[in-house]
């Protein structure tokens, strides 16, 4: 995706929803995946926030975690 000015950058991602969609579409093309113990079973999404939670090993995460 390249984008040729501000005003095309921010019509793509109009809000912070769309940037979190875009990024963990990105980082996790395959679903979303834990980087405590790299567990994808069962990841819930954390209703404060964007974050998600692993029930392995119940680290709490956003897709901007070790970026």
């Amino acid at each position: 995706m390249h984008h040729k000015s501000l005003i095309d950058l921010m019509e793509a991602f109009p809000n912070e929803a769309s940037c979190v969609t875009h990024l963990e579409r990105l980082r996790w093309p395959k679903g979303i995946v834990c980087p405590s113990c790299a567990s994808s079973r069962k990841i819930y999404h954390v209703t404060r926030g964007n974050g998600y939670k692993c029930s392995d090993c119940k680290s709490i995460f956003s897709v901007r975690k070790g970026t």
